[in-house]
């Protein structure tokens, strides 16, 4: 089965593209917890949330860096509270 799933993830469209967490740069390195989490596809646990107190981009920590949510709503979002 091995065989078939590496193949089915290479040449599928439907496979799960891999998540590309990077430092934070410019105006949002000083991103501030927003309070809530969001639940990434392809990630086993719901990754906590920061806001960039200049420009309000949201980004998702997760793994070794931060990945940026362009389309709020394409996420499932949580508050803490």
């Amino acid at each position: 089965m091995n065989g078939f799933s590496g193949w089915f993830d290479r040449t599928s469209g439907y496979a799960l593209h891999r998540i590309h967490a990077t430092p934070l740069s410019g105006c949002c390195k000083e991103a501030r917890p927003d309070g809530r989490v969001a639940r990434i596809p392809g990630l086993p646990q719901p990754c906590p949330l920061y806001q960039c107190a200049f420009c309000g981009r949201l980004y998702a920590r997760c793994q070794d860096g931060f990945l940026p949510i362009d389309h709020p709503l394409r996420y499932q979002i949580f508050s803490l509270k």
